[in-house]
């Protein structure tokens, strides 16, 4: 376990391929953005937390010219009811009345994040935009967007916001779990980690031990159900996995390996247990043929991230989330690195 090549800046010449003066671009064909796909806030919501952890890692003031476009593609996909647009075409118009409550949970992650970053007039519109926003955190519900939510208010250090929707987290575990389905609910569909992610955040915070004890037991379970002879293996979209039933093991997309990446390296944080640092490496590694097809996901010159791994190899295009999430999974490992 090399930690030492975690050191590098990573490669953001194809995330600067993807953005404009508007945003970031959703999509690709193969390795040419598509303009006819637009924008989406949760790409630039993940964008913006992307570069400004890059600015505080490795203290890159180039990084402000990617903050800034983000965060103001964010500001504009404010709505008067205090939700947010999603979807914008290639020219920047808005071409959605609402968006879905997992974007607006990304989104209030990625606000509260350059809110606490300390990045001056950045961090002042996020605290602006938040101040508009808040209103609604607490009423959304679905499980990831609950998640993401208490990652934001754990940026915010609000306990007490943060200790209201953890316990409903745990509420859902208590009803949903038994001997052998340790888990929210009755499937393993997308971004399962970030249940287990915002419950390791809410006992960061709170030492609330039966938050960490379910995170704990929520994540093993999740490590072990997305494992396929000895190799990482996100759940596949292509059906799921629901409780008593096999898993689907295709389409494999590259936000769930980053999300048990950075899972990973929080509970490593918290528990100072190896196997989760060993665990993080090889989920990083999935990204680079440590993958069921044995196959490199990530293109080195232009350091995109291929779109997923199918049934007949790799999704040849390297649209925003993967890449995005590849990078999360990188810093949060760069991260780890120069705290030691």
């Amino acid at each position: 376990m090399n930690l030492k090549y975690f050191l590098k800046k990573p490669n953001f010449r194809h995330l600067d391929r993807l953005t404009t003066e508007i945003g970031l671009i959703q999509h690709t064909n193969l390795d040419i953005p598509d303009p006819k796909f637009g924008y989406s806030i949760d790409d630039n919501a993940r964008a913006l937390i992307v570069m400004a952890k890059y600015y505080l890692i490795f203290k890159d003031k180039d990084a402000f010219h990617y903050i800034r476009i983000y965060l103001n593609y964010l500001e504009r996909a404010l709505t008067r009811s205090g939700f947010f647009h999603n979807f914008a075409d290639f020219h920047g118009n808005f071409i959605d009345k609402k968006g879905s409550t997992d974007s607006f949970g990304r989104t209030f992650w990625a606000l509260s994040f350059v809110a606490n970053a300390k990045l001056g007039v950045f961090s002042q519109k996020a605290k602006d935009i938040l101040s508009k926003i808040d209103k609604h955190a607490l009423l959304l519900e679905p499980l990831r967007t609950k998640s993401f939510i208490i990652i934001g208010y754990y940026n915010l250090k609000n306990k007490s916001k943060v200790s209201h929707i953890a316990d409903e987290l745990i509420e859902k575990f208590e009803k949903s779990s038994h001997e052998d389905w340790a888990w929210f609910e009755n499937s393993l569909t997308y971004s399962n980690a970030a249940m287990c992610q915002a419950l390791f955040y809410a006992y960061r915070l709170t030492r609330k031990k039966k938050y960490l004890n379910v995170a704990l037991a929520s994540f093993d379970f999740l490590s072990l159900a997305s494992t396929h002879k000895g190799k990482p293996a996100p759940i596949g979209q292509a059906g799921w996995h629901e409780r008593g039933k096999e898993k689907a093991l295709y389409d494999q997309q590259a936000v769930d390996a980053g999300k048990m990446v950075s899972t990973s390296l929080l509970a490593y944080d918290i528990t100072k247990d190896k196997k989760y640092l060993r665990l993080a490496y090889g989920w990083y590694m999935w990204f680079h043929k440590n993958n069921i097809a044995g196959v490199e996901m990530i293109e080195p010159i232009w350091g995109a991230c291929y779109d997923g791994i199918t049934p007949k190899g790799v999704n040849l295009n390297k649209g925003a989330e993967s890449t995005l999430s590849y990078l999360m999974a990188y810093l949060d490992f760069s991260n780890l690195v120069l705290k030691k």
